[in-house]
């Protein structure tokens, strides 16, 4: 399969992982606001608010995992004797770990002020 299709694939897979994200969210701050009315509902709330506390705690994983490599990374270069080839390779590596924490963190900042 060509590179460009599976490109176009990973997109539309995000785009819709984002819109059913974004449907949750306000799926749930609409449930917080009816749940004082009905314990049903209140129920539900509950679930939706320890969903997000998953995928924050998910996230937060995420985040500090790619952290301790990006620091990794940084003391390598430091300490180790490496051309520049690999110090290069190691520098867009960081890039590349920089740009992942600040998705991430754009997504944990969505998901802290769904339920804030």
């Amino acid at each position: 399969m060509e590179v460009v299709v599976v490109d176009n694939k990973i997109n539309n897979m995000v785009h819709v992982i984002d819109n059913r994200r974004r449907y949750l969210c306000s799926s749930a701050c609409r449930l917080k606001k009816i749940a004082k009315e009905n314990q049903f509902i209140q129920d539900v709330s509950d679930d939706y608010q320890k969903y997000y506390t998953y995928i924050k705690t998910l996230k937060l994983n995420q985040y500090n995992a790619l952290k301790k490599l990006f620091e990794y990374l940084e003391k390598l270069k430091k300490t180790q004797n490496i051309n520049k080839t690999l110090l290069l390779e190691g520098s867009l590596d960081q890039k590349i770990l920089l740009k992942k924490m600040k998705e991430i963190k754009k997504d944990l900042d969505k998901i802290t002020e769904t339920y804030n």
